[in-house]
């Protein structure tokens, strides 16, 4: 989930199809490719809301457990029922107030 935070990218991408490379000069920028939206397997620039050091060091901690795949289709099997059920686990602890009830 960090990972697509500080990416931007879906889950398939950071999980199956995403190549991540730095951008030399610039820390919180990274050349990506493998885009499922696009036939074109184009390589571009996309900014990062974190260091590129800890997008690498969270894609290689994906595969030494695991946790990337050849197939994006198992990304929706093995890790978005995972996500799925934290995120409703963090809404049910009701973290976050709804602003109406503020006042």
């Amino acid at each position: 989930m960090a990972l697509a935070l500080a990416m931007g990218r879906c889950m398939e991408e950071i999980h199956s199809t995403g190549k991540f490379a730095p951008v030399e000069g610039n820390d919180y920028a990274a050349m990506f490719s493998g885009q499922l939206k696009t036939k074109a397997d184009k390589v571009y620039e996309i900014p990062l809301l974190s260091p590129f050091e800890y997008v690498a060091r969270g894609i290689e901690y994906l595969e030494s457990q695991d946790k990337r795949f050849e197939d994006p289709n198992e990304v929706n099997a093995k890790v978005s029922m995972q996500l799925s059920n934290a995120v409703n686990h963090y809404k049910s602890l009701n973290l976050i107030q709804n602003r109406k009830n503020k006042s």
